[in-house]
């Protein structure tokens, strides 16, 4: 990527939830952001709504060509089938393990923890998430708050969390405020937090 601009890679598979793809998109390209879609190939995928098909999502990278220095945001939407896939994606795994790592803003909703779970990074760390996975989160070590949006911000990397599709919006706003307040790095794509 060849930008000065602030970027942010969303996660996304087959089965992702669409409006938890568009809204956090939508909101970082008028925050100034190129937003780029990343999964385990590129090409076209089938969102949904939930268990109903939505719209074609174009996935711009995959993890063989992106590295976790690129980026200054990391957003994981939800759905049922594309967290699942990707947390069975050995490469998705250690993008995100390595990206964590690093200590710039993650942002996660809904289903979309399964990806931290898998990277065993939630260690007592807080968040939302859907009601569904709230006792996976716990076992993995973090502790669920019953919240629209949430905002873990003691440690790093910050974590923004939303609980699903209903509260995009408000997972959204918390996103790109917590981005308005982190200094850019060098221009090479990533935060000085």
């Amino acid at each position: 990527m060849a930008t000065t601009r602030p970027s942010a890679a969303i996660l996304c598979a087959a089965g992702v939830e669409q409006i938890e793809v568009t809204v956090p998109r939508k909101r970082l390209e008028a925050a100034g952001f190129e937003v780029v879609l990343v999964g385990p190939t590129t090409g076209d995928i089938r969102a949904y709504h939930y268990i109903e098909p939505g719209d074609e999502l174009h996935v711009d990278l995959s993890f063989f060509q992106v590295r976790a220095e690129m980026f200054d945001c990391l957003v994981i939407p939800g759905g049922l089938g594309g967290p699942d896939t990707l947390r069975n994606d050995e490469q998705a795994v250690r993008f995100v393990r390595d990206y964590w790592h690093q200590g710039r803003l993650v942002g996660v909703i809904c289903h979309g923890p399964w990806l931290l779970i898998e990277a065993g990074v939630l260690t007592a760390r807080r968040l939302t998430c859907a009601d569904q996975i709230s006792s996976d989160v716990a076992n993995a070590g973090g502790a669920y708050v019953n919240a629209d949006a949430h905002l873990d911000a003691d440690t790093r990397p910050v974590l923004v969390s939303g609980r699903n599709h209903s509260t995009v919006g408000a997972f959204a706003d918390v996103l790109v405020d917590q981005l308005s307040l982190a200094p850019l790095g060098d221009g090479r794509g990533h935060h000085a937090l």
